[in-house]
C-alpha cells in the first residue's frame, strides 16, 4: 500500500512533523538525562576514591606513629637504663689509641657493667605522651 501525500490533509502533515520533532526532543532529553546520571555516578565514585585515599594515607600515618611510639618507648627505657649499665657517649677512658688496646678497654667496660646492681635499674617502661596524642588525633581525624 502506497501513501499518497495528497491523501493526507495539510493539518495531518503538520501534526506528523510536530510528532516527529517531539520524538526527537524526547530522545535528546533521554540521552542528556543518561549523560547527567553518568556524570553524577562518576563524581560520586571520585569522591569515594578520594575518601579511600585519605583513609589509606591516615592509616599509613597511624602505622608510622605506632612504630615511632614503640621505638621511642624502647628508647625511653634504654635512657632509664643508661646510667646503671654505663651506656652513654664514649669517654676518654673508653678510647683506645691502638687496636691492640681494645681488649683492655672492653674488659674495663665489662667490669663496670658487672659491678652495676640490677636492682638500681628502673623496672617500669614509659612512653612519650606527645606521640600517643598525635596518634589519637589522627584516629579522630579519620573518624570524622
Amino acid at each position: 500500500m502506497r501513501l499518497d501525500r495528497a491523501a493526507i490533509p495539510p493539518i495531518g502533515q503538520g501534526l506528523a512533523v510536530i510528532a516527529l520533532l517531539a520524538g526527537i526532543a524526547l530522545a535528546v532529553m533521554i540521552a542528556v538525562g543518561c549523560y547527567m546520571a553518568a556524570l553524577h555516578i562518576r563524581a560520586h565514585r571520585l569522591a569515594v576514591e578520594h575518601i579511600d585515599a585519605r583513609v589509606a594515607l591516615v592509616d599509613r600515618q597511624i602505622h608510622a606513629l605506632e612504630y615511632e611510639l614503640e621505638y621511642r618507648g624502647r628508647f625511653t627505657q634504654l635512657e632509664q637504663w643508661r646510667q646503671p649499665l654505663g651506656l652513654g657517649p664514649v669517654g676518654i677512658d673508653q678510647r683506645a689509641a691502638d687496636p691492640r688496646d681494645l681488649a683492655s678497654v672492653a674488659a674495663r667496660q665489662h667490669a663496670v657493667v658487672a659491678a652495676t646492681r640490677v636492682d638500681a635499674a628502673p623496672h617500669k617502661a614509659s612512653y612519650l605522651p606527645a606521640a600517643r596524642q598525635q596518634m589519637d588525633d589522627l584516629v579522630a581525624a579519620v573518624a570524622k
